[in-house]
């Protein structure tokens, strides 16, 4: 069985290892541009499922259409996504774990393949810490999130949104998701006790 490295709901899995099969058939058989599109689809069912509250893996998918692009004597286009591959594989690890992906194949493809530096690697892992520290949404987590809220009233008063509202800032979402409503709820200040009047 082929893993996808996280905790997926039971259909979704299903769906995930039926499909990463299929697709590695048609990668021994040479059917590279076939394969590579169903390596897509399962990028993009992952991101379509992917809950507001957590995060699918989704190394493998990048991983496989990096290696059908090398598989076709495209070594360059392949390039990126094994980046994209390793950057998803530090994601995916426990703050201050991300060494772990080094044992995984993106990392391997782009020392191995590639002849890429370790003080390269480093750099993006680098990145990647910080990104994890501030809580930092990607541009397709915010551009989800954005649609999510415009479907769901009761989504968007979860987000310190009113149920009515038509736009929704960047700045908002972002503390949200880095802080929780806190970061938008001003502070109620107590207010100052009255003078009291005295009659003689």
């Amino acid at each position: 069985m082929i893993e996808s490295a996280t905790a997926l709901p039971r259909e979704l899995n299903q769906r995930f290892q039926g499909m990463a099969l299929a697709n590695e058939s048609l990668m021994l058989s040479q059917q590279y541009d076939e394969a590579r599109k169903g390596f897509q689809q399962i990028y993009d069912m992952l991101l379509q499922e992917q809950p507001l509250s957590a995060r699918y893996h989704k190394g493998y998918a990048l991983h496989q259409i990096g290696m059908t692009l090398l598989l076709a004597g495209k070594p360059q286009d392949a390039l990126r996504y094994f980046v994209l591959a390793y950057i998803e594989d530090l994601l995916l690890q426990k703050e201050g774990e991300e060494d772990k992906a080094e044992e995984m194949p993106a990392s391997k493809n782009l020392r191995r393949v590639y002849r890429v530096s370790d003080s390269a690697l480093d750099q993006l892992k680098e990145i990647v810490r910080r990104r994890k520290k501030r809580g930092e949404l990607k541009p397709y987590e915010l551009a989800y999130i954005r649609s999510q809220l415009r479907q769901s009233p009761s989504l968007r008063r979860r987000w310190g949104f009113r149920p009515s509202a038509k736009r929704f800032s960047e700045k908002h979402i972002r503390a949200v998701a880095r802080d929780g409503l806190s970061a938008i709820r001003k502070p109620v200040l107590a207010s100052a006790p009255k003078e009291r009047k005295f009659t003689k």
